[in-house]
């Protein structure tokens, strides 16, 4: 089928291409292709972000071509480029089946009030971040999306507990709650996807009642794995488990300390602690906060940084001595004889009367042996010389 001629595309900007003609660009160019066209560009969705010179989608998207064309609209796009890369991937198939799409969106575009095209725009942007009908009518006021104390996940068959939960942190204590069944808006494609990014994005907290019917539900239990995630990432505290049932805590669980609304006890109240423990720091409390730093030491002043200051104790630990009357004297007396020893022995060295090392050491026989050894020598010499 030949693209209507009549039509000049080039005067209509890509965003806007409708949902229906979105939806069929996606579901052709989603899928990878092997072999390259002749320019040598990817046949798929990785060709089509090579030439709109947008990144590629990080994670594996569920739907890469719709996140290139969000990026290519920002770039003041229009229809004709769009047809020119369908051409330049080697996608005459594409080109075809969506040309009856684009000349009505064409035509659409031209039969619509300018006014009504800039709004139409808008709202399409706005339609795909609200995800409660809390954000329907803070974005009609032009305020921001609403924002979350908490996520509350639980089973239908506990509903009645929840619908509890609910009362008590609203009513009493002030808390704003994300409830599934109450909040989400009708019409979201994907419920999973919605609220995980309520989790991660718009709940502080996620608070789960932990009951058998709970951990049997496969939906729950991913939630659960993927908030977990969410707090390693962050290091941040953001699941509450809030046992309803007795049972036995499955591993995923054990490790985070629960409370049990089974257990009855005078010295705490399990709702205040729940609020307590939903409750986040305020931000001007984080500011008054001092963060502990460690200041750097210069090479020079080193050595009076590092050196400590000494205080002698008032007290030592040892016990003190008594310094009584008869310790002294007896003192005066070790003195006294000390010095007469040394005076008798400097006495005896002046008269000539000290002995030799050998004489005080060796023994008698020993002596005896050396006078005999040098009297032979004295003979033996006498013979020599006669």
């Amino acid at each position: 089928m030949a693209v209507c001629e009549s039509i000049d595309f080039s005067l209509v900007p890509l965003v806007a291409l409708r949902t229906k003609t979105r939806c069929t660009i996606s579901q052709m160019l989603n899928g990878t292709k092997v072999i390259p066209s002749p320019s040598g560009l990817p046949r798929d969705w990785r060709g089509l972000a090579h030439i709109a010179s947008v990144a590629l989608p990080i994670g594996n998207s569920c739907d890469p071509t719709s996140a290139v064309l969000e990026k290519w609209i920002n770039s003041m796009a229009s229809f004709k480029d769009l047809l020119e890369a369908f051409v330049e991937i080697d996608r005459w198939d594409v080109l075809y089946d969506i040309t009856a799409s684009i000349e009505m969106d064409a035509k659409f575009f031209f039969n619509s009030k300018p006014c009504d095209k800039k709004v139409e725009a808008n709202n399409e942007d706005i339609d795909k971040l609200i995800l409660t009908v809390d954000d329907i009518s803070l974005a009609q006021n032009g305020l921001e999306l609403q924002y979350y104390d908490a996520f509350l996940l639980y089973s239908e068959t506990d509903g009645d507990f929840a619908l509890e939960v609910v009362n008590k942190l609203e009513n009493k204590y002030g808390l704003k709650l994300c409830v599934k069944d109450r909040d989400l808006v009708g019409g979201i494609s994907f419920e999973h996807e919605a609220i995980m990014r309520l989790i991660s994005e718009r709940c502080n907290r996620l608070i789960i009642i932990v009951s058998p019917s709970f951990l049997n539900s496969p939906a729950n239990k991913f939630f659960v794995t993927y908030a977990q995630a969410i707090g390693i990432e962050r290091g941040q505290r953001k699941i509450i488990p809030c046992i309803y049932k007795k049972l036995f805590l499955p591993p995923q669980l054990s490790c985070y300390y629960v409370l049990d609304y089974t257990r009855k006890s005078q010295l705490c109240n399990f709702w205040e602690r729940l609020y307590k423990s939903v409750t986040s720091l305020p931000k001007d409390t984080r500011k008054n906060l001092e963060s502990v730093t460690i200041k750097e030491i210069k090479d020079d002043e080193e050595e009076n940084k590092l050196s400590l200051a000494m205080k002698v104790p008032d007290n030592w630990d040892c016990p003190a001595k008594n310094h009584t009357k008869e310790s002294i004297k007896s003192d005066e007396n070790e003195n006294q004889l000390s010095i007469k020893r040394l005076e008798d022995r400097s006495a005896c060295t002046s008269k000539g009367q000290s002995h030799s090392l050998l004489s005080k050491v060796l023994p008698k026989s020993l002596k005896e042996k050396s006078r005999t050894k040098r009297l032979f020598k004295k003979k033996k010499e006498a013979l020599l010389a006669s």
